[in-house]
């Protein structure tokens, strides 16, 4: 017995683990498998992206909506499995022994020297009903729980590329202008090169003229710059391979919602009721309770009922078959003991529980008013950039309509065109983060910014989901603001 000991020690000492990093060949292969993936889900767009086809393809590609979606599935799946606890307990074996020694001189009946038993046994407790009724209940808050963060997870997303589209689609027009203008200075920049081989114009003054054009070149640049930025950032969200892909909108337009006329108080008040972050709080403070009540239940005395059949192959035994009813109430001494200061523990992270709900109330309180006040200024500053765009215009009408005689003069008319330009450009991104103001103070106030996608049999009705509720959105939304909250009590 000894000798066997030494060489499990043995053994065991041999058997001991090193930390492995993963191979070349093993990261080579995590790369290639994931270009593949990224290969396979890039989508041929051959026709202008319209906003109900951005969404539909963020919903469909979005890996944070797939996470989330998959722990909803885990959640319902956990919710199953908890409700097997509800079945009673049924516990089976069989043994089979072979012994090499007789009984003793004073054995009447020695034992078998083969032996075969085996047993079955069903037993239920008022103990294992009760926690799995109470595991049941947080199994199904947890799932709630996962419901709501995959409802916020879409929202932003939506909302998110919702805001990138009114970026491409406001500016795209304006940009257009923007590129014809720039054809048009370079053609200017050529014909000042050819001025300097005629003598006709001073040096100074074309070099001076050629320095201003290279400047409201790069002005005009710095515009397709951010144009391309924003059409990239609104490719990556939908998983779009190029960005040569032309949008189908209708401008600044493209959405129309307003909520100028909703009071700050009233949005506090949506939010309170319908912000998904408190609601997951409230069954987070459920749980808290199911655990002080798990607790009780632990300690409580348990009553249990089993019934077992047995078989047992010895010959000496009179009956080889028989079962046992057994019926067993247990009290837990200890249990009971500790129950104060379990229950002590319990009570305090419920209490912690209700204080989290609370600072995220007060928090979420905050972030209202903080996307109140980005609203407002986002509004503010479209109103000055249209008076801005509207005094340009002006300008330039007033430049154009007077006579060119000199050089400069031509100049200062493409001056005014370009910040004209400019400033339209400025407007279009006002006016579209003056959308994605409102975008946003709907996802804080708990608005959801994606449609109903349940009972969906096809793309062709997914289409037609999703454009019908963006159709529908800024009535919904302003029907969905101003109808009245349940009165506090």
């Amino acid at each position: 017995m000894n000798r066997l000991l030494v060489v499990m020690v043995v053994l065991l000492a041999g058997c001991s683990v090193t930390p492995d990093k993963v191979s070349d060949e093993q990261i080579e292969l995590r790369v290639l498998q994931q270009l593949n993936w990224i290969q396979n889900t890039q989508i041929e767009i051959n026709k202008p992206l319209t906003l109900s086809d951005a969404v539909i393809l963020a919903l469909k590609n979005n890996l944070e909506i797939e996470q989330a979606r998959y722990k909803n599935l885990i959640g319902q799946s956990a919710l199953n499995n908890a409700m097997f606890g509800f079945l009673p307990k049924l516990d089976s074996n069989s043994n089979r022994y072979v012994r090499n020694n007789d009984g003793g001189a004073v054995d009447v009946l020695p034992p078998a020297r083969d032996k075969n038993s085996s047993s079955t046994t069903i037993s239920w407790s008022s103990l294992d009903l009760g926690q799995a009724y109470l595991r049941a209940q947080q199994a199904g808050n947890d799932l709630l729980m996962e419901q709501q963060q995959q409802r916020r997870v879409m929202s932003r997303i939506v909302r998110e590329v919702l805001s990138a589209y009114l970026v491409v689609s406001a500016m795209e027009q304006e940009v257009s202008i923007s590129r014809q203008t720039l054809q048009t200075l370079g053609e200017m920049l050529k014909q000042a090169k050819v001025l300097e081989q005629t003598e006709l114009v001073d040096p100074l003054v074309l070099l001076q003229y050629q320095e201003q054009i290279l400047g409201l070149r790069v002005q005009l640049q710095d515009v397709e710059q951010e144009f391309l930025s924003a059409k990239q950032d609104l490719m990556v969200l939908i998983s779009a391979p190029s960005l040569d892909i032309p949008l189908e909108h209708k401008g600044v337009n493209t959405l129309g919602l307003n909520i100028e006329d909703i009071a700050l108080p009233d949005l506090e008040r949506f939010a309170l009721y319908h912000r998904s972050d408190l609601m997951e709080s409230m069954y987070q403070v459920r749980n808290a309770g199911l655990e002080i009540k798990r607790a009780w239940l632990e300690a409580l005395p348990n009553f249990s009922v089993g019934y077992s059949s047995y078989y047992d192959s010895d010959p000496n035994l009179r009956n080889n078959e028989w079962f046992q009813v057994d019926l067993n109430l247990a009290i837990k001494v200890i249990e009971l003991l500790t129950l104060p200061a379990k229950l002590d523990e319990l009570e305090q992270k419920q209490a912690l529980e209700k204080l989290t709900s609370l600072a995220n109330a007060v928090a979420i309180i905050g972030q209202v008013r903080a996307a109140n006040i980005d609203y407002q200024s986002d509004r503010l500053r479209l109103e000055i950039q249209s008076q801005r765009e509207k005094t340009l215009q002006e300008i330039v009408q007033l430049r154009s309509d007077r006579l060119s005689y000199e050089l400069m003069d031509e100049l200062e008319v493409y001056k005014a065109k370009v910040q004209l330009i400019i400033a339209r450009v400025k407007k279009a991104q006002a006016h579209s983060q003056y959308q994605s103001s409102t975008l946003k103070m709907l996802e804080q106030v708990g608005v959801d910014l994606f449609p109903t996608t349940s009972n969906v049999a096809s793309n062709e009705q997914f289409k037609q989901t999703v454009e019908a509720w963006l159709d529908d959105l800024p009535v919904r939304v302003s029907a969905l603001l101003t109808q009245r909250t349940p009165p506090l009590t």
